[in-house]
């Protein structure tokens, strides 16, 4: 994990548990149980580091600009505690080459459809205040490579997949109705293939995503 990620989670994780420790002293609000599902729909910022990256030929690093988009995900409970979370979005990501042969390279813009399921431990699920952590797995599929030119002609990017990291809280503003804070860190590598795979580049992505939005109970 990387620093900023590290400072960040953990600056979340001690925010949170002293938000649970108030919340105990809130009145039950009816909320969560084993059966519950809430369906959120959110707004996410996607904030890639490179901490490895290797490109042929010319040398040089991989970098992935930062992203806002629009995401949805729900969490099911199968115990009052323990729910299993989903996230999905549509995400479109510029690439580019610095530090090659041939100075800065944009590489071109490439649309994703990333995945993430996780176990989710939820502290508080009877109370209006309710932070959790989770665990589990990501992926991300990627197409329509729109490449810069002039030297980058066609690319592309295979699939990725990884291990994944969470700690969000939800707030139940009024009877099913809930606010959401999420940040997950995602541990990617991507492969991408430039000019037909006459230069290839590899790259340690792990982006860290921070989410805000509205959420049902059903």
């Amino acid at each position: 994990m990387t620093r900023a990620a590290s400072r960040v989670l953990l600056a979340g994780g001690l925010g949170l548990f002293s938000w649970a420790a108030q919340a105990q002293s809130v009145p039950p609000a009816g909320g969560l149980r084993a059966g519950s599902l809430i369906v959120r729909a959110s707004v996410i910022g996607i904030l890639p580091e490179d901490r490895n990256s290797t490109v042929s030929l010319i040398g040089g690093h991989i970098d992935v600009d930062d992203t806002v988009s629009p995401a949805f995900d729900l969490s099911y409970f199968v115990t009052d505690h323990i729910a299993i979370g989903a996230t999905t979005g549509f995400l479109r990501t510029s690439l580019s080459a610095h530090d090659t042969l041939l100075g800065t390279v944009p590489i071109g813009k490439i649309s994703s459809v990333p995945l993430v399921v996780t176990a989710e431990y939820h502290f508080l699920p009877n109370y209006r205040f309710n932070p959790y952590i989770g665990a589990g797995v990501a992926a991300a599929w990627y197409y329509d490579a729109n490449p810069e030119g002039p030297l980058v002609q066609t690319f592309g990017v295979d699939a990725a997949a990884g291990a994944a990291l969470q700690i969000g809280v939800d707030y139940q503003i009024s009877g099913p109705w809930y606010g959401n804070f999420d940040i997950k860190q995602l541990f990617l590598s991507a492969h991408a293939r430039i000019n037909h795979g006459e230069v290839t580049a590899d790259t340690d992505i792990d982006p860290l995503i921070i989410g805000a939005g509205l959420g049902y109970r059903f």
